[in-house]
């Protein structure tokens, strides 16, 4: 029930004496009057303070004020977040007893100050049981804003109108943890508001426990070396079913499992031989790689049985069983790798229902439904079902792998656990752990065109009858991404389909296509392009660094554990001889860091036989690198970019500086490392609505649909943060403001993108890409605010920043210039656009090669340009040498359709040269090309029907004119909604009536422009004329013009013309007058096509004006960085 009628708020302030709120028992609602102003996520200032009258009541939010723009309006306090504002905030505000309520679905921001801090807590109290998220800033510091964890957080990076999610760790009891999450994953997504409440709580919750779970390995490997008594969170001492100690080292705290990837210590590692090294590598490597791929196929395995369980529930009224998988992340902390999860209700032998514990154990399956489930999200994984041995000389089908346990748990859900081996190797060599090691990717499984087994390849199953076969599947699986696969992102890299900037995006790329980091060599070796070989060589680098320093960095660990452990034995020291030790190790890490770094980075001849001895045959044996780099590796090496992948990698913070001196011995001193951090993986699920939004924002804004992408980018940072805002490497959360500045520039909202772009620069290295990113687009938007210097010195900074980060071959400098020729282009400053398309059509031959696609798209750009600026002969020339290029690329469609704007851009040219036969050949060719390759209704298709029918035009070919005119027409009359497509159906129409008027006879011209002019029926304002002209446009919208013009003219020329053979207006239309003569309908038919006679405005619309030509020439309209 909601509130009580409320008075209507009064003309007068209201009494500063008096109670302000009611909070009513009853009726569970809240009343009263507070100070409110408002902003959104458009605005660039805040409204002026108001009082209002504010209630809230069944989950919604309404204030009343007949002097702001929210009168009226309410609010689902479901999908808001309530945020208590700061000490520090109120005093910028000058206000005190300030909350906020921000609506997430409409990027809203409601500001309110209660009278009293007694006010204030009862608002607070009510509201926060309704609104999806609270967020209570701890202390009352008036220099710092404290983050959700009661710390300072390094580097916050948010909007001016993002949430700050938050849920506190300490809120979450031990026992929480799995069931909260489950709860999560399974609210409902009727509504998008309700889909973005679950993303945010996912989260938020997912948030919580990647802080709580970094926290804590963080404390396992601070302590690891310490006796076990002085460690705060010790190893579980467990037994294997014969009662031997167990060597696997597992520790449990907060309702989370840690599991350490790696091998035991011994005592001989305090001082290992190097057959001790080499088993401490392998099996680390090993490990780790396990660790990597049970998270990867938890999440593969959730996101199926999501779409499963969705599916089932658009099926049927009731709820399906639920089959989940644990709430898991991995950290990677100094070396130490832990697999965490949040500990399921599980009990091995009580629970299991599908699988087996161990290897000999008998396989159970005692679950029907279970069973049943699994085969679905099986399928949906893509995974084949297959024959296994059970036990007892008995085979049994099962379509997941022999490892896979389900647990039916008494919480009433079925649990997939032990998915390591999901994913099935890929061609692991024999006598080698590459079984283990190396598997196919997940999204490259999903989107192979056959199902794969999970136990290809297992020693254990070889005897079974579809053994053969199924390994043969899977060689043709590992077959198509070496041949097919790799080959075509290879090509969209080289072709500029695909432009990665640093490890961040390059990784991000590769496994979105189901490519292995390991096929780097591959890549190198297929590129053509020098900035890629940089890219490739780079991030093997960096990775084959971390390798290599993780390893280093665990020996000081097991040597430090074992010290003390024997230090213990002897019972002479102390605690605090235990913790100085201790101390010093975590000091020689940090030196060895900064060692490591120069040895890398450095030239020096510990440096060459470094290189030389170990990162060269890593390199070759991890990768398929086989390099012969000269010794001074700085000339072959862009370290840089070098170090900058290193840093991301390694988690390691460098100074933000640009004069590293790369040819000395140590360029890297002890006050340019700031911090070595941990870093925490989890992905989140895709078939969770929310998260599928967000994902596709950069996609929207690859499409164009600009507004759409950005109401997703501000989803996906929402939820980012709320899962990550803990961590210190906030690269990901700078990428997304990015892509959100982008979005802003491209919706017209100059100064929100500047805002946000300064909030990136605010927060990246100037000397990063991120930093070339965000200049890039405050260039942009600085020149469309007329604000020229800014936009100058956004440009220098980002050519600077691209420069060192990334080099001078990584084509981001023809991004930035092409994006200038656009700008200057638009400001119709011909002679800059084409001097700024020159730079970079020079940048482009240098470092893509004459004969790339780029270099023949800036060439046509040229060509328009001189065109446009009245150089038809260069032009032309021009523009024949860029076709020429796109020769080269015949058989592909985007290159063909290129290709055919050349044809069209080169038609226009030589058609306002006077040569129609020659612009004829041109414009006929890019119309079959498109015709061919596009829809009918395609904007590029109806151009070019257009675009022939004004050569015909031109050329006296009327009828020819018509009926391409008319081709254009019908396709435009198909799209509905749009205002520009319904414009030209009027301008086609009179067109097409204006050239069938000048292609009669010239009695009949004659008759049709004079006589029927004067028609009764056309009196202007009378009710016959707007009825007449009603029927008429009614009737053209669906006849075709010319064909109603000819029927009208053979009824009124014949003796006894008969009605019923003339269009009729269908009684659908929606005309309830009386139909009009046909005598009155041709005149109107005249009437038009001496509108079109007379109207300039129209001619000009269907001719293409010069300057509207440089839009053609990528293809399909867009700009000229578009093809970056």
């Amino acid at each position: 029930m909601g509130p009580p009628a409320h008075p209507p708020p009064p003309g007068g302030p209201v009494d500063e004496g008096g109670p302000v709120s009611e909070v009513s028992d009853v009726f569970d609602y809240m009343k009263g009057y507070l100070l409110f102003q408002s902003s959104t996520e458009n605005s660039t200032t805040k409204s002026k303070w108001v009082k209002v009258h504010v209630h809230a009541a069944d989950d919604t939010l309404t204030i009343d004020a007949r002097d702001v723009e929210e009168e009226g309006q309410d609010y689902s306090l479901s999908s808001c977040i309530l945020r208590k504002l700061s000490a520090t905030e109120e005093e910028q505000q000058g206000r005190n007893y300030m909350f906020s309520v921000e609506s997430v679905m409409r990027k809203t921001t409601l500001t309110f100050a209660a009278e009293n801090q007694i006010e204030l807590n009862k608002w607070l109290k009510f509201l926060a049981k309704g609104c999806v998220r609270t967020y209570m800033p701890s202390g009352d510091t008036k220099t710092e804003v404290p983050n959700r964890r009661g710390s300072i957080s390094k580097m916050r990076i948010t909007t001016q109108h993002q949430p700050d999610i938050v849920v506190d760790p300490v809120g979450v009891g031990d026992d929480e943890w799995n069931d909260r999450y489950q709860k999560a994953m399974l609210m409902n997504e009727e509504t998008l508001e309700n889909s973005v409440q679950k993303g945010l709580t996912i989260s938020s919750l997912v948030g919580s426990f990647l802080s709580a779970a970094t926290n804590i390995s963080q404390k396992i490997v601070y302590e690891y070396a310490l006796p076990d008594e002085m460690q705060s969170v010790k190893k579980l001492d467990l037994t294997d079913d014969n009662g031997n100690k167990s060597s696997e080292e597992l520790f449990y705290h907060q309702g989370m499992l840690f599991r350490l990837s790696q091998q035991p210590v011994q005592e001989h590692d305090i001082d290992p031989s190097d057959e001790r090294r080499r088993t401490l590598a392998v099996g680390d490597t090993i490990q780790h790689k396990v660790a990597g791929h049970e998270l990867r196929c938890i999440r593969w395995a959730q996101q199926a049985a999501t779409a499963v369980f969705r599916s089932q529930m658009e099926m049927t009224n009731g709820t399906p069983y639920p089959v989940c998988t644990p709430m898991s992340c991995i950290t990677d902390i100094s070396g130490f790798r832990f697999f965490i999860l949040a500990v399921p209700p599980v009990d091995d032998e009580m629970t299991l229902s599908y699988g087996r514990l161990s290897p000999v154990s008998p396989f159970v399956m005692n679950d029907e439904e279970l069973r049943e489930q699994l085969k679905l999200i099986c399928r949906m994984m893509n995974l084949k079902v297959h024959e296994i041995d059970v036990g007892n000389g008995e085979t049994e089908r099962i379509p997941a792998g022999c490892d896979f346990q389900a647990h039916n748990c008494a919480d009433n859900r079925g649990y997939l656990m032990n998915l390591g081996k999901a994913a099935p190797p890929d061609l692991p060599l024999p006598e080698t752990n590459q079984i283990l090691t190396n598997q196919l990717r997940p999204e490259f499984i999903q989107g192979y065109n056959k199902p794969l087994s999970s136990d290809s390849f297992r020693v254990e199953i070889q005897h079974m009858d579809d053994s053969i076969h199924n390994d043969e599947e899977c060689v043709d699986a590992s077959v198509h991404l070496r041949t097919h696969t790799i080959p075509q992102f290879v090509a969209a890299l080289d072709a500029l389909a695909i432009t990665p900037n640093d490890s961040a995006s390059f990784t991000k790329a590769m496994h979105q296509r189901g490519i292995n980091m390991r096929y780097l060599g591959y890549i190198y070796d297929m590129t053509s392009l020098p900035h890629i070989k940089s890219l490739v060589l780079a991030e093997a680098a960096a990775r084959t660094a971390k390798h290599v320093l993780n390893q280093a960095a665990r020996s000081l660990s097991r040597k430090a554990k074992v010290e003390m452990h024997q230090a213990k034995e002897r019972g002479k020291s102390r605690d605090e001889n235990f913790l100085e030790h201790n101390e010093k190790l975590r000091n020689s890490l940090s030196t060895r860091l900064i060692d490591f770094l120069n040895l890398i980075l450095g030239m020096s001849d510990e440096s060459d036989a470094f290189w030389e001895r170990m990162m060269l045959p890593l390199l070759d044996s991890k990768y398929s690198l086989n390099l012969e780099l000269p010794k001074r590796r700085y000339v072959a090496v862009h370290m840089p970019q070098l170090l900058h992948s290193i840093s991301f990698h390694c988690s390691v913070t460098v100074a933000d500086k640009v004069d590293f001196d790369f040819s000395s011995r140590d360029p890297i001193s002890s006050q340019d490392v700031k911090s070595f951090d941990s870093k925490v993986k989890w992905e989140p699920n895709d078939q969770v609505e929310a998260f599928s939004i967000a994902e596709k924002g950069e996609e929207f804004l690859e499409i164009g649909e600009y507004a759409r992408g950005l109401q997703a980018l501000n989803l996906e940072l929402s939820m980012h943060t709320a899962t990550f805002g803990f961590a210190a490497d906030q690269s990901r959360t700078a990428s997304i403001m990015n892509n959100i500045a982008f979005a802003h520039y491209k919706c017209e909202q100059y100064k929100q993108s500047v805002e946000v772009a300064n909030k990136v620069l605010s927060a990246v290295p100037a000397s990063s890409m991120l930093a070339a990113e965000a200049n890039s687009v405050l260039m942009k938007s600085f020149f469309k605010l007329k604000e020229h210097d800014a936009s100058a010195k956004a440009f220098n900074l980002a050519k600077k920043s691209s420069t060192w980060a990334v080099g001078n071959s990584h084509p981001f400098l023809l991004e930035i210039l092409s994006s200038l020729a656009d700008l200057f282009y638009e400001e119709k400053d011909y002679e800059s656009a084409t001097m700024y398309c020159q730079r970079a059509l020079a940048q482009a031959k240098k470092v893509l090669g004459s004969k790339h696609s780029v270099v023949a798209h800036l060439s046509s750009k040229i060509g328009i340009l001189l065109a446009t600026r009245g150089d038809a002969k260069t032009a032309i020339v021009t523009l024949k040498g860029a076709i020429d290029l796109f020769e080269k690329y015949a058989g592909n469609e985007d290159m063909s359709l290129n290709q055919a704007a050349m044809f069209f851009s080169l038609a226009e040219v030589e058609a306002q040269g006077g040569k129609m036969e020659d612009a004829m050949q041109l414009a006929i060719k890019a119309l079959r090309v498109r015709v061919q390759l596009r829809s009918k209704g395609h904007q590029d298709v109806i151009e070019s029907y257009i675009q022939v029918a004004r050569i015909f035009e031109n050329m006296e070919h009327i009828e020819d004119a018509v009926t391409n005119y008319e081709k254009a027409l019908n396709s435009l009359k198909k799209i509905k909604g749009d205002e520009k497509s319904a414009r030209m159906v009027q301008l086609l129409t009179r067109k097409v009536l204006s050239l069938e008027v000048r292609n009669q006879t010239l009695s009949m011209k004659t008759f049709l422009q004079t006589k029927m002019l004067d028609h009764p029926a056309l009196i202007p304002g009378s009710q016959a004329s707007h009825e007449l002209q009603s029927y008429v446009l009614k009737l053209l919208y669906i006849t075709s013009p010319s064909e109603y013009l000819k029927q009208l003219l053979e009824y009124v020329s014949a003796v006894n013309g008969d009605e019923s053979g003339l269009p009729q207006l269908p009684s659908d239309q929606g005309f309830t007058g009386v139909p009009p003569t046909p005598a009155a309908q041709l005149a109107c038919l005249a009437s038009l096509a001496k509108e079109a006679e007379n109207n300039k405005a129209a001619t000009e619309d269907m001719a293409k004006k010069k300057e509207e030509i440089l839009a053609q020439t990528s293809g399909g309209g867009g700009e000229m960085s578009d093809l970056f």
